[in-house]
């Protein structure tokens, strides 16, 4: 069987990539080793104890603030969208401090680190960096001294590859600060105006609701997706690749005239006997459903402690 395009995997990348060729009209087929299609975009509906439906994300998901994100929100149905506000904590010199930071926050921070921060923060204002690497885009958004006291390991504990060598199209994911805003919202008497720098587009029930749409509109433009399918061999010649496909009760032979890979790296270097394997790293990734139904006594908590961590503790202990 003769086809265009084999794009492998059905997360968000290979999803909308098959999305996009289908519909400038090429012949595509969209593979995907699980049953489902979304990835880490994946949404569980749950049920807590009086029978009440909430929806659990599988993540953790920071959404890009970019005009395809918002293109692919608004394509969900029943205007079921929310801007939302997608908050963090960060453990500094013993303070969990929020980030992106507040005025009330910034108060919390011992003055001496505070000035550092500070005067980091206004000499990288003044004279940025040419930015190649997330190193480069960090410094020039939080200045240098923030940047080597927490952004420099916590990235590095998180990726586990090294800043210097990480796109700077990475930055993307991570807002700047701005002390300006910061000051002058934490000493107004009024509430702050939606400052949709800060917010973000995201479906109410879920974000795995961005995928209906798509595989819906993918079908009629006569994609083939075939879930529950693996690639078991590539065969590539001059101008064709002869590929092997397993699906659960059979497998089929295909010529493409490319393919396009965003599932495991792994995998792929194992088909085409690229020597690699051993030096990419990967990391485990263990996420946990709170359902929370009453507020949890501030006694048992831990200096600087909110009642979340309180709950990833006991979870972990």
């Amino acid at each position: 069987m003769k086809r265009e395009f084999l794009v492998v995997g059905g997360g968000l990348a290979g999803t909308f990539i098959a999305y996009n060729l289908s519909r400038k009209g090429y012949d595509v087929v969209l593979v995907e080793k699980s049953k489902k299609i979304g990835g880490l975009l994946y949404t569980i509906p749950c049920e807590d104890s009086k029978g009440n439906t909430y929806f659990f994300d599988i993540g953790p998901h920071i959404p890009p603030r970019s005009d395809i994100w918002n293109f692919l929100c608004k394509k969900v149905e029943n205007i079921s969208l929310q801007y939302s506000s997608l908050k963090s904590s960060m453990e500094l010199d013993n303070h969990f401090i929020s980030f992106p930071l507040s005025l009330k926050e910034i108060t919390n921070i011992p003055l001496k680190q505070l000035l550092k921060f500070f005067l980091s923060y206004l000499e990288s204002s003044l004279s940025k960096r040419n930015e190649s690497t997330i190193k480069d885009c960090l410094i020039n958004k939080f200045g240098a001294n923030f940047y080597q006291n927490y952004l420099r390991n916590y990235i590095y504990k998180f990726w586990k590859f090294p800043v210097d060598f990480i796109s700077k199209d990475w930055s993307l994911r991570i807002p700047s600060v701005n002390l300006k805003n910061i000051i002058r919202n934490g000493l107004s008497t009024h509430k702050a105006k939606f400052d949709s720098s800060n917010k973000i587009l995201y479906p109410v029930y879920g974000i795995g609701q961005i995928f209906k749409p798509i595989i819906s509109e993918m079908l009629s433009n006569s994609v083939e997706l075939k879930l529950n399918t693996i690639v078991k061999s590539i065969q590539p010649s001059i101008d064709k690749l002869y590929v092997s496909l397993k699906e659960p009760n059979s497998t089929t032979e295909y010529t493409f005239n490319k393919i396009i890979w965003t599932g495991a790296l792994h995998y792929i270097t194992r088909l085409t006997g690229l020597n690699i394997r051993k030096k990419l790293i990967y990391r485990d990734l263990l996420v946990v459903n709170c359902a929370i139904e009453k507020a949890v006594s501030y006694t048992h908590l831990r200096a600087h402690e909110t009642s979340l961590h309180l709950v990833c503790r006991l979870l972990l202990e």
